[in-house]
């Protein structure tokens, strides 16, 4: 049967009981489920089980737990032989434990392929399940993903940090007084981005996105709500200075003179942000595995913007909307490792009566999860409607302080400046929902 070798799992079977201990140092290569027979898998269990309760593994030992799991007394014996005849010398051992996973990869891989072409679903779902089915495959049986250090290593890098100023590893908004208390965004970071609607989070993360770009990093942005010429007519707006209503209207209604003014200033800035290095993936119904495959194509990536959480899709769908929730922020927190850069997550909040109130993490909708799996937490919400004044709080930070930052939002040319400190101690604090029982 092709990528099946039985004769290969019988042999590394009689190594086991021939010199287990210098098998034991293979351990971590003894996988169960590389083994095609139900037989081995079931021995190599009672392998690892008797190594780690320091038990004795003979012939005789592991004959009587087969007997205890089912197996006939004569096809254990016969089994057994077939494994004994077929022992292999430990100097073989390691290349055929490799040999082994090759196949049991192969097998794998089979399966993946036959249920994406039989599965009744819509394509694209399909893809994204071979996709993050291809990555989990990796990802198990790749030793290169464990991180074991020693300390020797670690304070090398430790030092080498401490002695680079110029950190290539870390991102920051662009805000002075955002970063002096966020220290920092860095790889393997999931970062979170909230607000109510209309609080101006999209435009605060392509101001993030442009200052980041700037500095030479490249930035995938995932918008699920706008098309890419979208985005880019608010980068437009922003860096060209021209309100978003003329750019919508097309001029519509300006005299000449300040149409010359504006088309030339688009020709400048368009020049301007071709040379930059953002990605725009404008693409609805996004899963993680999506977002994988398309950043793993970009070199010198150095921030990931997903908008928004609520609007992606689970590679697996669950009973609720807080499991989907749930397994989605882990799996981006997983990626954000891998690709080895931050991941600025924006989310909703839960809507309020007053939307001056100031949020906490406990307002993230959908899902108590989405806390959990973040490093750090900005919420964004109005301190002052009349004046467009917008209060950033940093409310969780990893290696890093908590405060807020009061911000100046221009609607009109999606620009954000920084105004100060906020004082959280004046902040409006939402009321209980006791007191405000007549709000549904």
């Amino acid at each position: 049967m092709k990528n099946i070798n039985l004769e290969l799992e019988n042999s590394i079977i009689g190594i086991l009981f021939t010199n287990f201990k210098d098998a034991i140092k293979f351990f971590d290569s003894l996988n169960p489920d590389y083994f095609y027979q139900k037989i081995n898998k079931d021995i190599i269990e009672k392998a690892k089980f008797s190594y780690v309760n320091k038990e004795e593994f003979t012939v005789f030992t592991t004959q009587e737990y087969l007997k205890s799991c089912g197996y006939a007394d004569k096809n254990i014996i016969e089994h057994l032989i077939r494994c004994s005849d077929n022992v292999i010398t430990k100097y073989d051992l390691k290349g055929n434990l490799k040999l082994l996973k090759e196949l049991y990869q192969k097998r794998e891989l089979e399966k993946l392929l036959s249920q994406g072409i039989n599965d009744t679903g819509e394509l694209d779902a399909n893809i994204d399940k071979l996709l993050q089915g291809l990555y989990e495959l990796r990802n198990e049986t790749n030793n290169s993903n464990k991180r074991v250090k020693t300390m020797t290593d670690v304070s090398l890098e430790y030092l080498d940090f401490l002695a680079n100023k110029e950190d290539g590893n870390r991102c920051d908004t662009g805000f002075p007084l955002v970063d002096s208390m966020l220290k920092g965004m860095f790889k393997g970071q999931l970062i979170g981005l909230a607000g109510r609607p209309s609080c101006g989070k999209s435009a605060f993360s392509l101001n993030i996105a442009l200052n980041v770009a700037k500095k030479g990093k490249t930035v995938a942005i995932f918008a699920q709500e706008m098309e890419a010429y979208e985005v880019y007519e608010r980068m437009i707006a922003n860096q060209a200075y021209i309100p978003m209503d003329n750019l919508i209207e097309k001029f519509d209604g300006l005299d000449e003179t300040t149409k010359t003014i504006y088309y030339n200033k688009i020709i400048s800035k368009s020049n301007d942000l071709s040379k930059l290095p953002i990605k725009i993936i404008d693409k609805t119904r996004l899963t993680t595995a999506a977002v994988r495959a398309e950043c793993q194509q970009f070199k010198n990536l150095g921030l990931v913007i997903i908008d928004y959480l609520q609007l992606m899709s689970p590679v697996k769908r669950e009973q609720n909307k807080n499991y989907e929730i749930a397994q989605i922020t882990r799996e981006l927190k997983i990626l954000a490792s891998d690709l080895g850069c931050p991941i600025l997550l924006l989310s909703q909040l839960n809507r309020v009566k007053d939307e001056t109130d100031m949020p906490s993490l406990n307002d993230y909708r959908d899902s108590g999860a989405i806390e959990q799996d973040l490093v750090k937490s900005m919420m964004l919400w109005k301190t002052d409607v009349e004046n467009n004044k917008i209060g950033l709080i940093i409310n969780k930070n990893r290696r890093g302080s908590t405060g807020a930052v009061e911000l100046k939002f221009e609607g009109k040319y999606m620009m954000y400046t920084e105004l100060g400190l906020y004082d959280i101690s004046k902040a409006k604090k939402k009321k209980k929902k006791s007191d405000w029982s007549d709000f549904n």
